[in-house]
């Protein structure tokens, strides 16, 4: 794939094209990237579009682009990152919480994804193929000390067993609105219905805003059972008896562990945790947290595949086709025309 050159591209230009397209939209830096041939979920597609003899095309996510992609038309827009666009023939890819697997969604990812609005049924997932993907996803990610960011060492310092592991977040652009509590009330809210019955320990996030960060690191008192630490997200889920955040992928990896999760804001994995909108709902939500008989095991199964995609596996083009199809855009001999 290259980079297509976009001086007066989009607008009446892109409506005259003959025939269907596939532009995939991305920041200049991603764009290179995906050019480049650097994710498997492009290489694939590419050759998905090849076979059909559809025309495929890198560009620069600009406003005028998506306003265009939102107009409409016969061609596919592939957006990797970037704010929600719902409409016809359009499509969020980027990577999940867990490495390996792909959201391909009408929506968008994450919290704006359609996943957050769907319902999940563990009956209708296989309980011993769930089991074998949380052996997977154990080995991928708690055997070898993998997150999203770089973590410290495992076992670097001993936590005590059955805690609260608090992870904190940094409210960033891509999060605003998406927060029912602010951080800080929240840790408030954690250590008020606590009332010093368990450890609770508060991971930084690691790019949090220094401001925040000093706020959140006056709550460090050992004597009081509180702890700010700098630890492996593995060693704090592995110790902890259920996790606090407002939306963290941290909670999302703890069901790795089989942890379960209070989430204080909008996320689309909400169905395997216990959500809070208020600092008042805290006790309730530990009460219930602690009692609730959660099946991280097929959820996960269900969120990752059922709901995403993962290009590694074999069933990944014919399971990519039949997005883009339900999307609008179906592929296969003559499709180009």
């Amino acid at each position: 794939m290259e980079i297509l050159k976009q001086r007066g591209l989009f607008g009446p230009r892109l409506r005259r094209m003959p025939g269907r397209r596939i532009f995939v939209h991305a920041r200049r830096d991603a764009a290179a990237r995906i050019a480049s041939g650097a994710f498997d979920f492009f290489n694939t597609l590419a050759e998905l579009a090849r076979a059909s003899d559809i025309p495929i095309h890198v560009v620069h996510a600009t406003p005028r682009s998506r306003a265009d992609a939102a107009k409409g038309g016969r061609h596919l827009h592939v957006f990797y990152g970037g704010k929600p666009l719902a409409g016809p023939r359009i499509l969020h890819a980027c990577p999940t919480y867990l490495h390996g697997y792909w959201y391909c969604d009408p929506r968008g990812a994450r919290h704006h994804s359609s996943i957050a609005a769907a319902a999940f049924d563990p009956d209708t997932i296989d309980p011993a193929g769930a089991l074998a993907l949380l052996g997977r996803l154990h080995g991928a990610t708690v055997a070898a000390n993998r997150s999203k960011y770089d973590q410290p060492a495992r076992g670097g310092r001993a936590l005590k067993p059955g805690g609260i592991a608090i992870f904190a977040q940094q409210p960033i652009t891509a999060t605003e609105g998406q927060f029912h509590i602010d951080m800080i009330p929240l840790i408030e809210a954690v250590l008020g219905a606590n009332a010093g019955a368990c450890p609770v320990y508060i991971k930084l996030h690691p790019r949090q805003r220094p401001d925040l960060a000093a706020a959140i690191r006056a709550f460090h008192a050992p004597d009081a059972g509180v702890e700010v630490v700098d630890v492996s997200v593995h060693d704090l889920l592995e110790s902890c008896a259920f996790t606090v955040s407002q939306s963290s992928a941290a909670a999302f990896e703890g069901f790795i562990h089989q942890k379960p999760a209070i989430l204080a804001g909008i996320t689309d994995f909400a169905q395997n945790a216990v959500t809070i909108t208020d600092a008042r709902q805290m006790p309730a939500a530990m009460a219930e947290v602690e009692a609730r008989a959660f099946d991280h095991a097929r959820f996960l199964a269900w969120f990752l595949e059922r709901q995403c995609l993962e290009p590694k596996a074999p069933d990944f083009p014919a399971r990519l086709a039949s997005r883009l199809g339900d999307a609008g855009f179906p592929l296969g001999p003559g499709a180009g025309g």
